[in-house]
């Protein structure tokens, strides 16, 4: 089975001798050991690819990456292939993570640095509502209150759906521990220029009046017109949905949450719910940060 990296919680080979998207490396496991996907909370930096602009041969360039962060020649080249912003890698500190930035820059390899620690500090609050106006938008934030936000300071519009499994932890990599799918949910964050909140919309827990005669009984329905109708308003704002391209890690739905009080406890006889919430709550805010950094640089590599 896929083994989690217990650096960032992302799928590996179990033969892998270190992460392939942060460098860990691997201590040695027994052969049943089961480590459960987590993403930590650490003051690590992140290595953004951005989507890249240079079309000349990548086969030098993806070489030496592979050598730099100990990928595969193969890994490497599809990296730089992207069309969309992409986690390269996490390193350990800003010296390392200013190191490997000089490199490819002598590669010729659009990227941006992030501090991790600037990502989690991006508060997530819950949108419940929203309301169109001729010039503005209407949106009742848990714990803000209602918001006012001009079309023209939408940034970013950031779209993924969760992948929700229940496992019974005991059984683990057992024939009797075998994961439940459950129904995938939607999530949208709304990013505005001038703030640095997580606007979060969640699909199952939204007032979708503001669709009007619109409205659907089909929740993927709303959220698809709700989508289109933010993007026909905010001319300039821009729709991101790599998220869904990303390999799913799942950790444990978190105590307190939407999905929690639906399941009435993730915690049951049945097993526990896990999802992908958190995972994708960190790349939607590191997708902010790039999106605000280019922003400030009117587009071009930060």
């Amino acid at each position: 089975m896929p083994r989690a990296c217990p650096a960032c919680g992302r799928p590996n080979s179990d033969q892998a001798a270190r992460c392939l998207y942060c460098t860990e490396p691997f201590g040695a496991a027994a052969p049943d050991e089961v480590v459960a996907p987590t993403i930590p909370v650490s003051k690590r930096h992140l290595i953004i690819l951005a989507p890249q602009q240079d079309e000349r041969s990548s086969e030098e360039r993806a070489q030496s990456i592979a050598e730099m962060l100990g990928f595969a020649p193969y890994d490497a080249r599809l990296a730089l292939k992207t069309m969309r912003h992409r986690l390269l890698c996490k390193v350990r500190g800003q010296r390392e993570a200013r190191e490997i930035s000089s490199q490819l820059e002598r590669l010729g390899v659009e990227h941006l640095e992030l501090a991790e620690a600037d990502v989690e500090a991006v508060p997530v609050v819950s949108m419940r509502w929203l309301r169109f106006h001729s010039d503005h938008m209407e949106m009742q934030l848990s714990e803000k209150g209602t918001e006012q936000v001009s079309y023209g300071d939408v940034l970013l519009l950031v779209r993924g759906e969760i992948a929700r499994e229940r496992h019974n932890e005991r059984r683990m990599a057992t024939p009797q521990g075998a994961s439940q799918p459950l129904t995938p949910g939607l999530r949208l964050f709304l990013f505005v220029r001038a703030s640095s909140v997580a606007a979060e919309l969640d699909s199952e827990q939204f007032d979708w009046s503001a669709l009007g005669d619109r409205q659907s009984i089909s929740t993927p329905m709303n959220f698809k017109r709700l989508v289109d109708e933010i993007l026909h308003r905010a001319t300039s704002a821009e729709l991101d949905r790599g998220f869904d391209l990303e390999p799913v890690v799942l950790s444990r739905s978190g105590a307190g949450s939407d999905m929690d009080a639906l399941l009435d406890g993730s915690k049951t006889r049945d097993g526990v719910v896990y999802d992908n919430e958190a995972q994708f709550r960190f790349y939607a805010r590191w997708r902010y940060l790039v999106a605000r950094a280019r922003a400030h640089t009117g587009g071009e590599r930060n």
